[in-house]
């Protein structure tokens, strides 16, 4: 009887706030989805996402419409173009974060494990620590694996235990990447400070007895000491999982703004006092991290420590304890933006390389020198690691040499696709003289390696750039297409203008000035394409070619932009908050027996 009088209560009470709104057509669609009519309830899901596009309950129902096309009407691909509407038109929500997680499980159990790896590594960098994040990591994790992509896999797989160590993939995440290490990276000695870790970490843990000895074992064959497991049974820095919020989460109704408040971090959840403590056990009762009578240079040589024994997320942690105390040093937030790419948090990486840059541009060739440090005593992975976290920050002009030194570090790996990519890159972003290694490594490797009537030819040309043969239309339109390919668009621009002086003919001009003209938008400079285009027009009257380039430089105005509609994050206000709360209570009530 009680029940049934909130029931009703509740119902009175949403026809106060909303009457005629699509509360009643949610209900009527959850009841036709909950008594086996998922047909009918999908219909009902449409036309309230249709009715008012702008609500939380359009969002919502597009979810569970793709949810029925997906699981009750077999109809996965109508399902995901759903999940990619959500996606597209309500950025930044829940639902859209929900729909990712499920585009990025479909295509990997279809296989498809670049677009997996995509979708799961921009999840995982927009919310580490929580539920879907976390599942998000392994199947990003699992994915690099499938792709070969041993080095990503290796570290994304140590990254999910040190991020989630009371995990019950943990262990196996790490054993995982120790296998890596070992016996496709063939860089054991990574190998052995994880295996290490585990015997350490869990070593006293009895549920996980086996996976420990599997640790063990693997030491001992290496001829490697066992270490003793630590005292505790588990670590005392474990933290709960750093909740993001979201635009349709309570917490943005009723949250403080503070303009002096520190942005959350991953390694806020830390004990670094309870560290300090067991490891410098003198004089240090009572006092904590965060307050001054901790010396600087002692939070960073413990900083320090951690990060060479690839401890990367209390490594993170000290350097974030001297980002608080506003330290001016650029290598701490260097260091911090190492710790974020080490876990796999690339976004979060490059927004701390770039602080650093602006304290002190040197920090880039320092950078670099360890890259060629790492390259010159053959540890290419971790030369590898350290050109992908500068390359992102790098001033165009230096792009060049940072290729260079990916494609002979690739050459080393074996890898011989990514070496023809990074020196394609490299000569793409320094068309010059002074940059003939690259043109000669790309000819090496399309003739000795990837041989085929295509690549020979090609590599012909670059044989010619090597020996100054370059002022041929064949050789300057290879460049000035291999320029536009990898996005260098202001060589670009210069390279299809001495290809249009070139051209054996009139209409082969004319198509290499409007391409010159579309890279020219694609840099930037909208107004002066569409400016040099008219002038075509003129000279040439209407023409197709023209058409199509002023239909490209369209795009590059309006890219990045969308409708009114879909450049919004709807937020959710204390009314809508209420109002849904009163619509899931209404459910629950109806659904108990």
């Amino acid at each position: 009887m009680v029940r049934w009088v909130c029931v009703i209560s509740i119902i009175l009470i949403l026809l106060v706030f909303n009457s005629g709104c699509s509360t009643f057509r949610m209900l009527d669609a959850w009841r036709l989805e909950r008594y086996g009519d998922p047909a009918k309830a999908v219909l009902r899901y449409h036309q309230i996402a249709e009715n008012d596009p702008k609500s939380p309950s359009a969002r919502k129902a597009l979810l569970s419409a793709g949810d029925l096309y997906y699981e009750k009407l077999d109809r996965k691909p109508r399902a995901i173009e759903i999940y990619y509407t959500i996606v597209r038109d309500y950025p930044g929500t829940t639902e859209a974060f929900i729909a990712s997680k499920k585009l990025g499980t479909y295509y990997f159990n279809a296989c498809d494990y670049q677009k997996s790896q995509e979708i799961m590594s921009k999840l995982f960098n927009d919310d580490p620590c929580g539920e879907m994040g976390t599942e998000a990591q392994w199947t990003l994790s699992q994915s690099y694996e499938k792709l070969s992509d041993y080095r990503h896999a290796a570290s994304s797989y140590y990254s999910f235990a040190l991020l989630h160590p009371n995990d019950k993939k943990a262990v196996d995440a790490l054993l995982q990447a120790g296998d890596i290490f070992k016996n496709k990276l063939k860089r054991e000695n990574k190998a052995v400070d994880v295996y290490r870790l585990i015997v350490r970490v869990y070593g006293r843990n009895y549920s996980k007895a086996g996976k420990v000895w599997i640790a063990v074992k693997e030491l001992q064959d290496m001829g490697m000491e066992v270490p003793k497991p630590d005292i505790e049974k588990q670590l005392p820095e474990l933290r709960k999982p750093i909740h993001k919020e979201r635009t349709d989460e309570f917490a943005d109704m009723t949250k403080k703004h503070d303009a002096k408040a520190v942005e959350p971090s991953i390694f806020d959840g830390v004990d670094v006092d309870t560290i300090l403590k067991n490891t410098m056990s003198v004089g240090l009762e009572g006092d904590q991290v965060g307050d001054d009578t901790i010396p600087e240079n002692t939070i960073l040589t413990l900083a320090n420590v951690y990060y060479m024994s690839i401890d990367y997320l209390k490594a993170g942690a000290f350097y974030h304890q001297l980002e608080l105390r506003n330290n001016n040093d650029p290598s701490v937030y260097w260091n911090l933006g190492n710790c974020y790419a080490k876990l796999g948090l690339f976004g979060k990486a490059k927004e701390y390389h770039e602080k650093s840059l602006k304290m002190s541009p040197k920090i880039f060739d320092n950078a670099l020198k360890n890259a060629e440090r790492e390259y010159s005593i053959q540890d290419y992975p971790e030369s590898l690691d350290i050109l992908e976290q500068i390359e992102v920050v790098a001033p165009i002009q230096r792009l060049g040499r940072i290729y260079y030194d990916m494609g002979l570090t690739y050459r080393k790996m074996d890898d011989l696709d990514n070496a023809l990519i990074s020196f394609e890159k490299s000569y793409a972003f320094d068309p010059t003289p002074e940059n003939k290694d690259s043109a000669q490594h790309i000819a090496e490797i399309l003739y000795y390696n990837r041989r085929n009537i295509a690549n020979v030819a090609r590599a012909e040309i670059y044989q010619d750039i090597v020996e100054d043969k370059v002022r041929s239309f064949k050789v300057q339109s290879e460049l000035a297409d291999l320029c536009f390919k990898y996005g260098s668009y202001k060589w670009a621009r210069i390279k299809y203008q001495y290809v249009a002086e070139l051209a054996p003919d009139k209409e082969t001009a004319l198509a290499m000035l409007v391409q010159s003209d579309i890279a020219t938008a694609r840099y930037g400079d909208v107004s002066l394409a569409k400016l040099e285009l008219s002038q075509l027009k003129e000279k040439y009257g209407d023409n197709p070619v023209i058409s199509q380039g002023f239909t490209e430089i369209e795009k590059e105005k309006n890219k990045g932009k969308d409708s009114e509609f879909l450049s919004i994050k709807w937020q959710v206000d204390k009314l809508n908050f209420v109002f849904n709360l009163l619509i899931d209570g209404l459910i629950f009530m109806i659904s108990i027996p």
